[in-house]
């Protein structure tokens, strides 16, 4: 199992209906089974107490509480947004443990299909600290691009970089993110449904400009798009059939 690092006490706290499943979580709902057997008329057993706790926070079960968290502690660990601070609310986490606590968010069953997108990093930067309800720099972005279903990747961020020519330029940056959705979707739903979130949340309008770039599903741009001839140095579009290793399936 994955051991946690630099996790501050109430870390599972992260925000109001985003609940990461760390060993923090797990002592939390163990204490507040203790107190409930305490102020419980008659005897109630430890694992009744566990099972009643479980529930209020949407799990079947203690049972089932702990196999989702071994399921989910069991990801790699990635990166965070403040990593150098004691009490900033995105500690390490895994991937897994991100991903499961954005389907809870959002009260969906993960899909078998991975929608990736990138921005150019000057439009995205541009729409969010213009932003009139982002007041808490990174952790409003992404409180409200949570909001709209997208989660940074920021391990696709580095494979674009180190692998697609078309990302190596000295004077471009990029920004990646996963959109979770509870459905299939075609490249065009795709591009339709966060463009119109996009727009609907102020990031496209007044100036900004925060439109994906490209979107890959399942690793593969729109079968439309015209294939860059690496071979004759052609760097005009990123690649078109990206390897697994860069789309993973983070929760199944």
């Amino acid at each position: 199992m994955t051991r946690d690092i630099h996790i501050s006490k109430f870390s599972w706290l992260q925000n109001d209906n985003l609940l990461f499943l760390n060993q923090h979580f797990l002592n939390h709902v163990k204490n507040q089974a203790r107190k409930l057997q305490k102020q419980t008329v008659g005897k109630l057993s430890r694992l009744a107490a566990l099972d009643t706790v479980s529930r209020s926070y949407n799990f079947e079960s203690w049972k089932n509480l702990q196999a989702k968290f071994r399921y989910e502690s069991a990801g790699s660990v990635r990166g965070t947004l403040f990593p150098s601070a004691d009490d900033h609310p995105f500690d390490c986490h895994t991937d897994r443990q991100l991903h499961g606590a954005v389907y809870r968010y959002f009260n969906i069953k993960p899909i078998n299909q991975v929608v990736q997108l990138v921005f150019d990093e000057s439009d995205f930067v541009h729409a969010w600290l213009d932003h009139p309800l982002i007041e808490n720099g990174e952790r409003g972005a992404f409180d409200l691009f949570l909001s709209i279903g997208l989660v940074n990747d920021y391990p696709l961020e580095k494979w674009l970089v180190d692998n697609d020519p078309f990302f190596q330029e000295p004077d471009y940056e990029y920004k990646a993110f996963r959109f979770i959705h509870p459905h299939k979707l075609s490249h065009d739903d795709a591009c339709a449904i966060i463009e119109e979130r996009l727009e609907e949340h102020g990031f496209i309008g007044f100036g900004r400009t925060c439109c994906p770039q490209y979107i890959w599903i399942d690793g593969r741009l729109p079968e439309d798009t015209t294939p860059p001839d690496i071979e004759e140095g052609d760097d005009s579009c990123p690649l078109l059939v990206l390897p697994e290793e860069a789309w993973p399936r983070v929760y199944e």
